[in-house]
């Protein structure tokens, strides 16, 4: 395995997850959680997250997500998609 290392980032202040319409009122009470899956896929723009959603259902809704509020996870987030990604 190489292990290359980087520099620290900052996420960009808002990311996006696309999910079917149907799963919206579950996120909102129990929070985005990976269920059956490894991660929560965020992605950096509406369009990308839009395209994940499409896959699952033609009703869906997008998820803005306040990444200065949720900082140590999505930091988590993104070192593990370094390392197996």
């Amino acid at each position: 395995m190489n292990i290359h290392k980087t520099s620290p980032k900052k996420p960009p202040s808002i990311l996006f997850h696309g999910t079917p319409l149907k799963n919206v009122d579950k996120i909102k009470l129990i929070g985005l959680l990976p269920m059956s899956r490894k991660y929560v896929y965020l992605a950096d723009n509406f369009e990308d997250a839009k395209q994940v959603a499409i896959c699952y259902s033609n009703k869906i809704a997008i998820l803005n997500i306040d990444a200065n509020k949720h900082l140590v996870k999505v930091i988590y987030f993104i070192m593990i998609l370094r390392l197996f990604g």
